[in-house]
């Protein structure tokens, strides 16, 4: 054990290496490209330690919000899939989030695609709108007065954290227990709009 001086000058000598760490660190993070997310945008979302899924950014209403899916499928970490393939696959979830697992690179981005984006349904909410209640798409935009029935069916606009979403993912093979919402199901938005006849089946 060093005691005295020499303690001191060990001391002396580690601190200078220490900010050499903290600045190669900081350089390192300067350095990172910063993220531009797109609609369109293919990205993983981890399962289990070996297994990922895929999920896909619809809509961005505002900087602060984003329009996702999620996709029904689970692939070996290590493999790569076509994402012309990739969003074929049925949707489980569809919900608004924030960007901060992409933000993180937890989500990896892999590729951009448009062209099923026209397939997708929108989901449409109710909103508040004293004396009445309010028809909303997406965007929050008032299409009309809701019916009695659409104001008992639709939800009011809401979002879930990413980790919601990655929870739910687990959640639908059975490695837990986590409810994320009827309202951010796929099957659920649909056959509620098609029950109101405000989808075609």
């Amino acid at each position: 054990m060093l005691w005295g001086d020499q303690q001191i000058k060990v001391i002396e000598m580690e601190v200078p290496l220490i900010k050499r760490m903290l600045l190669s660190r900081i350089k390192m993070e300067v350095k990172r490209k910063p993220l531009r997310l797109k609609e369109g945008d293919v990205f993983t979302v981890p399962i289990d330690e070996t297994t990922k899924g895929y999920g896909q950014i619809v809509k961005i209403p505002n900087k602060s919000k984003l329009l996702i899916c999620v996709f029904e499928g689970r692939w070996d970490i290590n493999e790569e899939q076509e994402i012309s393939k990739m969003v074929k696959q049925p949707i489980l979830f569809l919900g608004f989030t924030s960007d901060a697992l992409l933000f993180h690179r937890k989500w990896v981005i892999i590729g951009n695609i448009t062209t099923n984006l026209p397939s997708i349904t929108m989901p449409l909410f109710k909103l508040a709108f004293p004396p009445e209640t309010k028809l909303v798409n997406y965007k929050l935009e008032i299409l009309r007065k809701a019916t009695p029935l659409e104001d008992k069916l639709l939800p009011f606009q809401s979002s879930n954290s990413p980790i919601g979403y990655q929870k739910a993912l687990q959640a639908y093979y059975d490695l837990l227990d986590y409810d994320l919402g009827k309202e951010f199901e796929y099957k659920h938005i649909v056959s509620t709009l098609i029950k109101l006849n405000l989808l075609s089946d």
